[in-house]
């Protein structure tokens, strides 16, 4: 894991400490080492497909193929 890698995670953890709407974020990492870049979910508390097929052709374009993804759940609050 890169130290892009812990920024992208960092980002993604430093929204969901503020972050009220239940919005996901998340990314790819790559087989060799490349990142996708961070995706957001449209819809509370997921990251569609739509969006995970976006991170993965950027990381294809990127030269690489997904490996596994870091993607944030959200905090649910009480009313």
């Amino acid at each position: 894991m890169s130290n892009d890698d812990l920024k992208q995670i960092d980002d993604i953890y430093a929204f969901g400490k503020t972050d009220k709407t239940g919005t996901e974020k998340g990314f790819f990492f790559g087989q060799s080492g490349k990142s996708s870049k961070t995706v957001t979910g449209e819809k509370a508390g997921e990251v569609g497909t739509k969006e995970w097929a976006d991170a993965r052709k950027d990381l294809r374009e990127k030269g690489d193929k997904p490996a596994s993804d870091a993607h944030l759940h959200p905090l649910h609050y009480d009313s």
